[in-house]
């Protein structure tokens, strides 16, 4: 079955917490004593628990994100490069659970996103950019960007 984060929602209340660090941490979540502990019961078995968590994990949902691995950097339209961060529209999706509709509660969503993932705190206020590629932020002009040498 391919469960859906809604479904994974009301089945295990997964993101109510804080956003997971690991894989390891969706598999340790996601058992059959951990549900009845947190419930009292549980009605699914092991294997559509696992199933469960490899979809969290497959989709990074409810996963802090690897920010790291999405700095970039752009020049803006005096040549001046800035710190960045772009997301791919595959990755969008991954954490909105749908295509981006271009609406603030959209990129307010992915800033906290970014923010409980250990962004950089310029995120909260920076200038947004869309192109081909994704969904970006514009931060500071990198340090010492233009000095002469």
């Amino acid at each position: 079955m391919a469960w859906t984060w809604a479904e994974i929602h009301y089945a295990t209340g997964f993101d109510n917490g804080d956003l997971f660090t690991s894989a390891e941490q969706v598999r340790e979540y996601f058992t059959v004593e951990n549900i009845q502990a947190m419930f009292g019961e549980c009605s699914y078995t092991q294997a559509e628990l696992d199933e469960m968590a490899e979809a969290v994990i497959s989709h990074r949902w409810h996963m802090a994100f690897p920010v790291n691995e999405y700095q970039s950097v752009y020049n803006d339209d005096r040549g001046i490069p800035h710190e960045a961060i772009q997301i791919p529209w595959d990755v969008v999706k991954d954490l909105l659970g749908r295509e981006h509709r271009g609406t603030p509660d959209d990129d307010a969503f992915l800033v906290d996103y970014l923010l409980q993932s250990g962004a950089p705190e310029w995120v909260r206020d920076a200038e947004g950019w869309v192109d081909e590629h994704g969904w970006g932020l514009i931060g500071p002009e990198v340090a010492g960007a233009g000095e002469d040498d």
